[in-house]
């Protein structure tokens, strides 16, 4: 038994097209008033009495008519005016789209609870849930009963609002309130007849009008026959209408490239179809939610690459120049193909590697992610390793004793790191290569995968970086880049005393780096 909480929303398909008396043109590309004089200076066939909404009237002719407004013939001096239905007075214009048969087939969609169920390792169902016994999840979505396995339920999300047509058939919905109908009262046929067009099936809500009119004429009289009226001229493009409503959903599951070429499709099936402008309007709505849908995949499955790559990465190189060759030229570009591969899987088979820059160009950028090099940081040079630290320009508080004998230790641990600097510059440079890999061989795993993430965040320009890095001091050395060892002797005089060391945990940069991208 299924329990129908009805809620009212706007249906997308806002226009009916029914086959008009004559003619029709395309659109004209702007609302703007153009005279010209008119080749055939004679009077017009069929004059009438145009009001506007401004409250002024015009005599004339209707030459031409089309979904968006009327060519009309000036009597006055046999020129002619392109008017949109807009600046017509309202009444009038609802009778001229009712003659021409410009109908409104905006309706009201039924909408019904639902739950989303988001799976383990990606992937959402949305739907009704029918039974939750045994091991798995029996939902109800897009009229069939799909079961998921609880094991693979991460989370349920409740209170989600969704088109009743999303989860059931509409032969399902209108058996249900069927049952619920007394067929002997005109107001329950009328009833059902509006939830039948929330539906859009047309052709049992004409039937139902039809049978509310049958059994009591003194009922809604005017309001019964307008809607039929309509119902019958909807029905008559039901096949066309049910056919887009299948283009929605496919939109709505992400499959734009079918929801595109079912389009292109229609347009071969009913060439003379009333439903062109909605058709255009389908297809803009299509192609703005694949680009939104491309713009959020992209954004997350780049940032979901760079983590999965860096890490391999830090477990198949075992140098250090190996690292960062990789993380400069081949995570990029894998990156990029497998975003790439991802998007035409999913949403596009259209998309091409110049269109994934673009969407990654325009991502939303919201949060910051953190890398860092952690005690990998010497490995950048004191200069790139340090850089962003600035003097935070303070007074100079007094000075004293201690603060004497501080500042005198912090002038020889700089002069100490110069000589050590100066030193490695003196050594080759594949004894520096060995300190390198020697290292890198001893990192950890995260450790390297943080490493080459925050490298390639701040070197290869893919990424926004936060303007100011942060820093965090060597917990060894306290950010000094050096520790003093004291030398006890054996007690004879001048036997002991204290040397400077190169940090050995952070090689004398007396920094951790960290940067924040996005």
């Amino acid at each position: 038994m299924m329990n129908w909480t009805i809620s009212i929303v706007a249906l997308a398909s806002p226009v009916l097209l029914v086959p008009a008396v004559a003619a029709q043109t395309p659109p004209a590309e702007t609302a703007s008033v153009q005279l010209s004089p008119s080749e055939d200076a004679g009077a017009p066939k069929d004059v009438i009495m145009l009001r506007l909404r401004d409250g002024s009237i015009r005599w004339g002719e209707i030459l031409e008519h089309d979904p968006d407004g009327i060519q009309f013939g000036l009597l006055a001096n046999g020129g002619r005016v392109r008017l949109p239905w807009s600046l017509m007075d309202p009444p009038q214009e609802a009778a001229l789209r009712e003659r021409f048969g410009y109908v409104d087939v905006s309706s009201e969609e039924l909408m019904i609870d639902a739950v989303s169920i988001q799976l383990r390792g990606g992937g959402e169902v949305i739907g009704v849930i029918q039974s939750r016994e045994g091991d798995n999840l029996i939902v109800k979505t897009g009229g069939n009963l799909q079961a998921v396995p609880k094991l693979r339920v991460q989370s349920i999300s409740q209170g989600l609002r969704i088109p009743a047509l999303d989860v059931y058939s509409r032969d399902e919905i209108y058996a249900q309130n069927l049952a619920n109908t007394a067929l002997d009262d005109p107001e329950a046929h009328f009833e059902l007849a509006r939830l039948c067009e929330r539906i859009l099936d047309f052709r049992r809500a004409a039937e139902h009008f039809a049978a509310a009119a049958e059994l009591d004429p003194e009922f809604k009289p005017e309001e019964v026959a307008f809607a039929l009226q309509l119902a019958q001229v909807k029905a008559e493009q039901q096949g066309q209408i049910d056919y887009l409503h299948e283009v929605d959903t496919l939109r709505k599951r992400k499959r734009f490239d079918e929801a595109l070429l079912a389009l292109e499709e229609f347009e071969a099936l009913f060439p003379e179809s009333p439903l062109y402008e909605d058709v255009n309007k389908k297809k803009s709505r299509i192609l703005k939610a694949r680009d939104k849908a491309i713009l959020d995949l992209v954004e997350k499955r780049w940032h979901y690459w760079l983590r999965r790559f860096a890490r391999a990465a830090a477990l198949e190189y075992t140098t250090y120049a190996e690292a960062v060759g990789y993380a400069e030229e081949g995570l990029p570009q894998e990156i990029r193909d497998h975003v790439l591969a991802d998007v035409q899987k999913q949403l596009s088979e259209e998309v091409q590697p110049d269109h994934i820059m673009a969407f990654w160009a325009n991502r939303s950028a919201r949060r910051y992610q953190l890398a860092s090099y952690g005690l990998g940081t010497w490995l950048l040079g004191e200069d790139q390793a340090r850089a962003g630290i600035e003097d935070e320009g303070q007074a100079a508080p007094e000075v004293s004793v201690k603060d004497q004998e501080r500042a005198a230790m912090e002038a020889k641990i700089k002069r100490f790191l110069k000589n050590q600097e100066l030193a490695r510059k003196a050594r080759s440079r594949t004894d520096e290569a060995e300190d390198y890999d020697r290292f890198w061989s001893t990192f950890s795993v995260n450790g390297r995968a943080q490493w080459i993430r925050a490298f390639y965040a701040e070197h290869v320009g893919d990424v926004e970086l936060k303007p100011k890095p942060r820093f965090q001091n060597c917990a060894t050395c306290a950010g000094s880049g050096a520790v003093e060892v004291m030398y006890v002797g054996g007690g004879g005089t001048g036997s002991g005393g204290t040397t400077l060391h190169k940090c050995p945990t952070c090689h004398g940069v007396g920094v951790v780096r960290k940067i924040f991208y996005r």
